[in-house]
């Protein structure tokens, strides 16, 4: 054993061996520190990205309204091919138009909601994540609904009221469980009493109502 222990460090005293030690070492160095510092860094820079198009921009023409009234009922979590089966979506589906709309990636909350209000993709709202705390500065569906001298209101949860809530007359925000992930009677609970309230708004309806529903993807977090 000591002998050969005496020829490893003899190895290692040899200048041209000395690589094999340091790179190992060098490649630890970097996992525990550099590596780390890089993620965190390289997520930031996509979803902290503020975007180009946040400043004023001239109106553009309104058109013909074709319809008096818009509801938009908003099922966070709901997978598309599922939808499909639900027969109160079915019912909807044959009684107007149908269309798949993509909100592009990250896939997170607060970007995905602000592709929905005004049709622009990330890197032009400035939206990549859900810790931007300000309102969104683009045109939206809700700013052109008051232009237009019409009224709006929103039904669901507060993220809603932060990005639009100061272009919409106004917001039902239902506080929800918790703990959002794993309180599943708190989950049913929030998103029924959302129903309750917007079938009470639906007796005199705004021109422009939506209402959003978090309680399956709250519960796709937790199951």
């Amino acid at each position: 054993g000591a002998a050969r222990m005496s020829r490893l460090i003899g190895f290692f005293r040899q200048k041209e061996n000395l690589p094999i030690l340091l790179i190992p070492l060098l490649l630890l160095v970097w996992a525990k520190y550099g590596a780390p510092t890089l993620g965190l860094k390289s997520f930031e820079s996509a979803t902290l990205y503020a975007g180009p198009y946040r400043g004023p921009l001239p109106a553009g023409k309104e058109g013909d309204p074709v319809v008096e009234r818009v509801l938009l009922i908003v099922i966070d979590g709901l997978r598309h091919d599922t939808s499909t089966r639900l027969a109160a979506l079915k019912q909807m589906r044959s009684e107007g138009a149908d269309r798949v709309m993509e909100v592009g990636l990250p896939s997170l909350s607060l970007p995905g909601w602000t592709v929905m209000g005004t049709g622009a993709w990330q890197e032009q709202s400035g939206f990549a994540s859900n810790y931007v705390e300000r309102a969104v500065e683009l045109d939206s569906i809700f700013r052109a609904v008051g232009r237009a001298g019409k009224s709006t209101l929103i039904v669901g949860t507060a993220g809603w009221e932060q990005l639009f809530g100061e272009h919409v007359d106004a917001v039902v925000a239902i506080e929800g469980p918790q703990d959002p992930y794993t309180d599943l009677e708190g989950i049913i609970r929030q998103d029924k009493e959302i129903l309750q309230s917007a079938l009470e708004v639906l007796g005199a309806p705004p021109d422009l109502l939506l209402v959003y529903f978090p309680g399956v993807d709250n519960a796709g977090h937790g199951w």
